[in-house]
């Protein structure tokens, strides 16, 4: 029996386990839907690629909505109306009016441009109920931090072993290139492979990385400031997320990651001012974080210095502004721009050609339901706005992803001084990646299952975080002095007073220690 064979036989048992979980409690399926969002993609590929595992993940997610509702309808369950509802509705409304866009070769491309945007936008309120108090917030954090650590770690084996490290004999023609997609040293000539890790492409695997990164640089602050339990475990994690980041082969990831800790910098000074203490300890978590990343990264030149030098060779050669092959301007500006131009060239620029017609997965609407597809395609999700919406879904897109950035903004400038601050910063941090960085240069920024989900709920978190409950363990606890002092035995209150100037009373005493409600 193969592992397909088993998989074949064990994935409806589990999967029946999973949606009782979802019926049972929406906040159980929540814990659910995140482990199967990261492990759908290795399933499938030992799966043929079989596209009923691709639809799994939205079936959980489906019911997990229907069991929320249900539960606001019975029980108090909190909720809020973000303030950039309006342009959201709007951009959904033109998505939705684009469906039946008569340059659209078929409803379908339209049904699943609708599902890749706008399905995942219920886990904001998800993610806004579902945490209570500073506890969930804890676990729900060590829960993403140790799956990360686990993914991170896969991928720095397969990245020094190779493609036949969590990849089957036989892929699907679908993600058989994505899967083992290699890199060249257009100098050197050195090759290195992509990891991907339990994802189905390289890309994937590099977006959820910077996500991860940035989510454990916020959680090492927070864990320093809080003086919670556990921050090696989380600097542990921290320094296997940064050793894969620079394995992955994935500039912009990279380049994100490391712009980040300037901002990061940048903030923390600003945003914990009042707090000295708080911010001493928010620096110092900062600079653990630096160290951990660096440690992890000097221990992999030190055993496996081929790994890195093949790929340290390829950041240098095409992200040096000195090098022959400096790519670094074309990628991040020049590129995006001229893409951008090239949609607008298209003669359907004004109302576009459909939503879904240029989105991730067209392939398999062609392939499943035989419907012809066409030969539109931009390297950049303004671009791709364009040419399925059109210039006034870009100008919809524009509109509400700002007023969200406000918004978000406005949270992070409340969470200023507290010690939730670092979470909020870098939750803010990664929805600006995703909806403008990413965004600008691939469509797959926003379209990423992976990316979209957590985004979607990481910015129901960040909205929470202001009117979270404390922790009900105690965080900060007093340091209680205790003063011992020799007393006679039977002494009076002014003995017990004088006493406390001596360091002993002669004669028949006993020691009595009294705790800090007694002043001395």
């Amino acid at each position: 029996m193969g592992i397909s064979d088993l998989l074949l036989f064990a994935l409806p048992v589990a999967f029946a386990c999973f949606i009782y979980l979802a019926v049972e409690d929406w906040r159980y399926g929540l814990w659910v839907l995140l482990g199967w969002l990261l492990v759908e993609d290795l399933v499938r590929k030992f799966m043929g690629n079989n596209m009923m595992v691709y639809f799994g993940k939205d079936v959980i997610a489906g019911v997990i909505y229907l069991a929320f509702y249900a539960a606001r309808r019975s029980v108090k369950i909190p909720s809020f109306r973000p303030t950039f509802w309006v342009p959201l509705v709007a951009f959904f409304w033109w998505g939705l009016l684009e469906v039946f866009n008569p340059n659209s070769p078929s409803i379908w491309y339209g049904v699943l441009g609708m599902k890749i945007y706008f399905y995942y936008v219920p886990l904001l309120f998800v993610g806004y109920a579902v945490f209570r108090s500073e506890n969930d917030l804890q676990r729900f954090l060590l829960f993403n931090l140790g799956l990360a650590g686990v993914i991170a770690l896969l991928g720095i084996i397969q990245a020094i072993i190779g493609p036949t490290f969590l990849n089957p004999a036989d892929i699907g023609a679908d993600i058989l290139e994505l899967s083992t997609l290699t890199r060249f040293d257009p100098v050197t000539g050195q090759h290195f492979f992509r990891p991907t890790s339990v994802f189905v492409s390289d890309g994937r695997f590099g977006a959820y990385l910077l996500m991860v990164w940035l989510l454990s640089a916020g959680s090492t602050a927070y864990w320093f400031v809080r003086r919670i339990p556990g921050k090696g475990f989380v600097l542990l994690v921290l320094g296997s997320i940064s050793v894969a980041l620079v394995l992955g082969g994935g500039r912009s990831a990279l380049l994100l990651a490391s712009a980040s800790i300037l901002i990061l910098a940048g903030a923390f000074l600003w945003g914990l001012p009042g707090a000295r203490a708080w911010g001493n300890r928010a620096k110092k978590g900062f600079a653990a974080t630096l160290v951990a990343a660096l440690i992890a990264i000097m221990g992999l030149a030190e055993f496996y210095p081929e790994a890195i030098a093949s790929r340290w060779g390829f950041y240098i050669t095409t992200l040096s502004p000195y090098s022959n092959d400096y790519q670094l301007g074309q990628r991040a500006w020049t590129g995006p721009i001229d893409e951008i131009v090239k949609a607008f060239n298209d003669p359907n620029w004004l109302f576009g050609n459909g939503t879904g017609t240029c989105s991730l997965g067209v392939q398999y609407v062609t392939r499943i339901l035989n419907v012809p597809r066409l030969s539109i395609g931009v390297e950049s999700g303004y671009g791709a706005l364009v040419l399925e919406m059109g210039a006034i879904g870009l100008l919809l897109w524009l509109l509400w992803t700002t007023v969200l950035m406000v918004s978000v903004w406005k949270v992070v400038k409340r969470l200023r001084g507290s010690a939730l601050f670092p979470i909020g910063v870098v939750i803010a941090l990664f929805a600006f990646a995703v909806f403008f960085a990413l965004t600008a240069q691939s469509n797959s920024g926003y379209e990423n299952f992976v990316v979209n989900a957590y985004v979607w709920l990481l910015l129901g978190i960040l909205f929470r975080l202001p009117v979270l409950e404390p922790s009900t363990v105690p965080v900060f606890p007093k340091r209680r002095r205790y003063v011992t002092i020799r007393v006679p035995a039977m002494a009076t209150p002014r003995d017990v007073i004088s006493s406390s100037n001596r360091s002993s009373v002669p004669g028949s005493t006993q020691a009595r220690t009294f705790g800090p409600d007694l002043e001395v």
